[in-house]
């Protein structure tokens, strides 16, 4: 359903409802959530306040800490500082633990290292365009691209993937990637739900790839959206520099809750 706009009564009651929970699973995308979008994607550090509220809840009994990000995993540890308590989930959940999921690992035909190829020809035609390989995928970057040229661009990447079946493409802000992995953040939150045994997740995300993550959601659930954009999540934050508060409080009232046990 769309999101909606979160007064602070509802949304303070579900957080109070999560912290209360035997465990709690608190997971988080990365860029535009965790961290704010910037112009190189290579300098998109994390918010301090709100990686230290996850560092502490993660330091928590009972709480599993989560971020599942688009970008390697390598990429988001050097970019989060490989943070204690938090595990580092990448390609949207396909670089999951040390291993990459089942079915979704090698490229056998060459279909990802062609794709490479051709995104950094288009890419070297287009000023301001980045190539980011990852490990089951490529993202093509065009947040610095002059707006005049971008629907050229992108329709070239969309003639590239025509000629390539087998890659699944996925577009977020300013960027689109294509991928051999159908795995996405609605089945790493899945997976992190099982293993853990939590009984409620908290999941905070700001893009179109952040929706599956959404919809994996039970109804005990709580999902918050930052920024504008239709959404499935129950609750919305305007801007990603209110994320540290919210993880602040949800911090608090975790302390309080595992006080009271």
């Amino acid at each position: 359903m769309p999101g909606r706009a979160a007064r602070l009564t509802p949304l303070e009651d579900r957080l109070r409802g999560a912290a209360a929970a035997g465990v709690l699973l608190v997971a988080s995308d990365y860029d535009g959530t965790l961290a704010p979008i910037v112009a190189d994607p290579a300098r998109a550090f994390a918010d301090a306040p709100a990686l230290r509220a996850l560092v502490e809840l993660g330091g928590l009994p009972d709480t599993r800490v989560a971020l599942i990000s688009g970008r390697s995993q390598a990429e988001l540890a050097r970019l989060s500082g490989r943070p204690a308590g938090i595990e580092l989930i990448g390609g949207h959940g396909a670089e999951f633990g040390p291993a990459i999921a089942d079915g979704d690992g090698p490229d056998d035909d060459g279909a990802l290292a062609a794709a490479v190829a051709a995104l950094q020809v288009i890419a070297d035609g287009f000023t301001g365009a980045e190539v980011e390989s990852k490990p089951t995928g490529v993202a093509f970057h065009y947040r610095n691209v002059d707006p005049a040229r971008v629907a050229a661009a992108l329709a070239l990447v969309a003639e590239g993937l025509a000629r390539n079946p087998r890659l699944i493409s996925r577009e977020g802000k300013k960027v689109v990637e294509l991928s051999t992995s159908s795995v996405h953040k609605g089945d790493a939150l899945a997976r992190l739900r099982d293993e853990s045994g939590a009984g409620v997740t908290v999941f905070f995300g700001d893009d179109v790839t952040d929706e599956d993550g959404f919809a994996a959601l039970l109804a005990s659930d709580v999902g918050i959206k930052v920024g504008a954009g239709e959404t499935r999540a129950e609750f919305r934050l305007e801007a990603q520099a209110e994320v540290a508060a919210v993880l602040e409080r949800l911090l608090g009232l975790r302390r309080d809750a595992m006080g009271h046990r």
